[in-house]
């Protein structure tokens, strides 16, 4: 037998036992043994830390420990989960499975301020008071420069996936986010942060986030100052390549049981600056008939955050939801000049000059502007006594005159 030198190994275990998921009020410590260096016999693990409570709900870390007759020590850590029975969630006829949502901050069971610093952005921190949108004064960063961001979330499972989604047109509606980064995440117990990256997906329709300077790190931390309780700590590095039409962010958290909670960041970011993608543009071709050439009109998007593009000749056009091109502005109208003509009709591009010309010889001639006075205001009782046309002797032979005349024309008939 030789000289014991090595400290003992524990028995092989599976990612089961390493990880383990057991049901509320049925937790048991395990049983796991060792083998000595030197020697056959196997040595029973002791359990380190005190025993869990089984009717509590988390993650737990529990650390047993081997010794051989040298006094060697082994150590390791197992994971333990406890969740809800089966019978605990379906007590409820509303299920209170959503109780079990990752957060920022409050606990979803008791509305406790659980987590701290939940949420912050290039320096600037924020407690989550609220789960689903907090306050967040806007913040302006430009565009090329790295940002920071990082995410504090709790929760009794193992997260899956992180995201952080920019360019939000408003809280509720984070699927029509500009950008998201997205991080898949794995456990593993044997990392100090008990993750690993397993993948960064950037969900974007133009290239806003630059890929390759997106970098990803997690720690695990105190979810409060003096707290037993452990959080996970995701920091967000990335670069922003153009202004974006929405300053409103959000953050998402989602457990391997695909519960997810997203909290919208408020009021968000407002990225400035010159912008490092290519201008977007467009080509149109049209053709007015069969005997005209084809029209080609090349449009560039100045700035994305507005519809409005520009052609080569300086007109402005605009894109409907359809996504039909219409012209916003037009060139100014002018009529080519037709030859002298002494003699023209109104088509004529000179016939409005020569209307023009004859006002002013008549107005030479005659110019009734020049006497016409002004009739202020007059009332019927102002007017003179009413004359009666049938006593003026003067009228009555003259309507005499036209009575004979009417009588000798009819005589003649």
């Amino acid at each position: 037998m030789g000289v014991d030198v090595s400290p003992p190994k524990f028995a092989p275990l599976s990612s089961q036992d390493l990880n383990r998921i057991v049901l509320q009020g049925s937790y048991a410590p395990l049983v796991l043994t060792c083998t000595d260096a030197v020697g056959i016999s196997n040595t029973v693990a002791e359990l380190v830390t005190s025993p869990l409570d089984p009717n509590v709900l988390g993650t737990f870390t529990e650390t047993y420990k081997c010794t051989d007759d040298a006094g060697y020590e082994a150590r390791l850590n197992v994971m333990t989960t406890i969740g809800a029975s089966a019978e605990g969630r379906s007590s409820s006829s509303d299920n209170n499975d959503w109780q079990l949502n990752p957060t920022f901050g409050r606990a979803w069971n008791t509305n406790e301020l659980i987590v701290s610093d939940g949420f912050a952005l290039n320096g600037r921190t924020v407690d989550v008071v609220d789960n689903f949108h907090t306050e967040f004064d806007k913040v302006t960063a430009t565009i090329g420069q790295l940002n920071t961001a990082k995410a504090r979330v709790y929760t009794d499972m193992s997260l899956d996936t992180i995201t952080i989604s920019l360019g939000v047109p408003e809280p509720s509606r984070v699927s029509e986010a500009e950008a998201q980064i997205m991080i898949k995440m794995n456990r593993n117990y044997q990392s100090p942060a008990e993750y690993d990256i397993i993948d960064i997906i950037h969900e974007q329709k133009e290239k806003l986030v630059e890929e390759s300077d997106t970098t990803i790190s997690i720690e695990k931390v105190p979810c409060m100052p003096d707290s037993e309780r452990q959080c996970h700590e995701i920091t967000i590095s990335f670069r922003i390549t153009a202004p974006l039409i929405h300053d409103v962010l959000a953050v998402s958290a989602m457990d391997t049981d695909r519960r997810v909670t997203t909290t919208y960041i408020n009021d968000g970011v407002d990225f400035e600056g010159e912008p490092l993608l290519p201008l977007l543009t467009h080509t149109i071709f049209s053709k007015k008939g069969n005997q005209h050439p084809v029209e080609i009109t090349h449009l560039t998007q100045p700035d994305r955050r507005y519809n409005l593009w520009s052609d080569q000749h300086g007109f402005t056009w605009m894109k409907n939801s359809y996504g039909s091109w219409f012209q916003i502005t037009h060139a100014d109208f002018e009529r080519l000049q037709d030859t002298h003509a002494n003699v023209m009709t109104r088509s004529h591009s000179s016939f409005e000059d020569l209307v023009e010309k004859e006002k002013e010889k008549a107005r030479q001639v005659f110019d009734a502007e020049s006497i016409k006075s002004t009739v202020g205001e007059s009332f019927s009782h102002d007017a003179p006594v009413k004359i009666d046309k049938l006593k003026d002797p003067i009228i009555l032979e003259k309507l005499r005159i036209a009575e004979l005349a009417a009588l000798e024309y009819l005589e003649s008939r």
